[in-house]
């Protein structure tokens, strides 16, 4: 302890938590004997860092360190009722970190058909941004050679696999750095047992895509069923709420696709700010039927 006039005793505790990566969150803790609050500083961090009550002999304060990677002076400042101050200084220091990646679908362990087209979807969280990578910075691999989609880039990439068997798929993202975060799951492709199933693929946009007021947006979809020629009818609705607009069916061929070009604030009511609805496209065939959801979302000027 230095610099400790006479009223609270105070020393910081050394067993402090910082982040491996800048931007993320710390926690701040000291504990010692009594007094009313704690001021934090940290120079590189901005200055102040705020101010925490004494609890029960603890002052504690979560902060995101936002100065960047490097080393951080932290001081910790404790008042008494009286003014009378005593103060404490630890170093601590936060590096960048490598991204953190997930596969949203398919699921690991997913039996997939061959020659069907299906959409991976991926998730990302740079630490160093607090925000996810963009979606050229992500790409797919294979354990399997005769995969030819792959490697393919994206958040929400569309593929087929043309051999049976099971593979490795590989989500890969990679920050600016060059820092590169990976995840993996095992699908195995198999020729169905029966009855192939009828498949359902929205091909464009990926899920989320945000369309501002007064612009249109175009949803392409297409359907296939493993080993059939089956001419497929597929249609479009969309969807806001418990309404449902129809707007487009027509007659493809399996595996080929259908758009649909429309503009979602013409079928919304207004907001101010954004509105979440889907497009629902519906596939049926021999009999059969599928339907998916593809959720959308529609950006209105502020009010």
């Amino acid at each position: 302890m230095r610099n400790a006039p006479e009223g609270p005793r105070f020393r910081p505790t050394r067993r402090w938590f910082l982040p491996d990566a800048a931007g993320q969150a710390a926690s701040l803790r000291t504990t010692r004997y009594t007094c009313l609050a704690v001021h934090w500083l940290s120079a590189k961090a901005g200055g102040a860092l705020g101010t925490s009550a004494w609890i029960e002999g603890t002052a504690d304060l979560d902060v995101l360190m936002a100065g960047g990677p490097g080393y951080y002076a932290i001081t910790a400042t404790a008042y008494d009722a009286v003014g009378q101050s005593a103060w404490d200084t630890v170093v601590a220091k936060v590096d960048q970190s490598a991204p953190q990646v997930w596969i949203d679908s398919p699921a690991d362990g997913a039996v997939m058909v061959p020659q069907t087209p299906y959409q991976l979807a991926g998730s990302s969280f740079d630490p160093d941004t607090f925000s996810a990578l963009p979606c050229a910075n992500l790409t797919w691999t294979s354990s399997r050679r005769s995969d030819s989609d792959f490697p393919v880039t994206g958040c929400f990439p569309v593929v087929s696999f043309s051999s049976l068997g099971t593979r490795q798929i590989t989500l890969t993202g990679v920050d600016g750095t060059n820092r590169s975060g990976q995840t993996s799951i095992t699908v195995e492709v198999a020729e169905p047992n029966g009855s192939a199933p009828l498949v359902l693929t929205f091909l464009a946009p990926g899920p989320g895509t945000l369309t501002p007021a007064g612009a249109a947006t175009t949803v392409t979809a297409t359907a296939t069923r493993y080993g059939s020629t089956t001419p497929i009818l597929l249609s479009f609705e969309l969807v806001y709420g418990n309404t449902s607009t129809f707007l487009l069916s027509g007659t493809i061929a399996p595996g080929q696709p259908l758009s649909v070009t429309f503009q979602p604030d013409a079928y919304l009511p207004p907001n101010c700010g954004s509105s979440s609805y889907q497009i629902r496209a519906a596939a049926a065939s021999d009999g059969g039927g599928v339907t998916k959801a593809l959720p959308l979302e529609a950006l209105f000027p502020p009010c």
